[in-house]
C-alpha cells in the first residue's frame, strides 16, 4: 500500500480537496488510483492506496503486521522527531 500523510500545519480550514491534491502529487506515478481512500484525522489527511498490479507482481505477497514488533519500534524512533507533542503509539 501506498501512503501519503498531509499535515494540516495551520491550514485546517483550507478545503479538503487543497489537502488531497497535495497528496496526489504525492503519490503520483505509483499505485492503483482505482483503489484508494481517504480518511482525514485530527493532525492529517491520508490518502491510501493499493499497488498497482505490476508493483504486486514485483513485490510479490506481503502480509505483515509489525505493530509491537521490534521493528515497529526502530520504524517510530527515525520519525519521532516530526511527530506532534504528546503524539501516543
Amino acid at each position: 500500500m501506498w501512503h501519503a500523510s498531509i499535515a494540516y500545519h495551520g491550514r485546517r480550514g483550507a478545503p479538503i480537496a487543497d489537502h488531497l491534491a497535495r497528496a496526489e502529487r504525492a503519490l503520483r506515478g505509483v499505485g492503483d488510483t482505482d483503489h484508494e481512500w481517504v480518511e482525514r484525522g485530527t493532525i492529517a489527511m491520508h490518502l491510501r492506496r493499493r499497488l498497482s498490479f505490476a508493483e504486486q507482481s514485483a513485490a510479490g505477497l506481503v502480509m505483515r503486521d509489525i505493530r509491537g514488533t521490534p521493528e515497529a519500534v526502530e520504524r517510530l524512533a527515525a520519525v519521532r522527531q516530526w511527530l506532534p507533542p504528546g503524539y501516543v503509539e
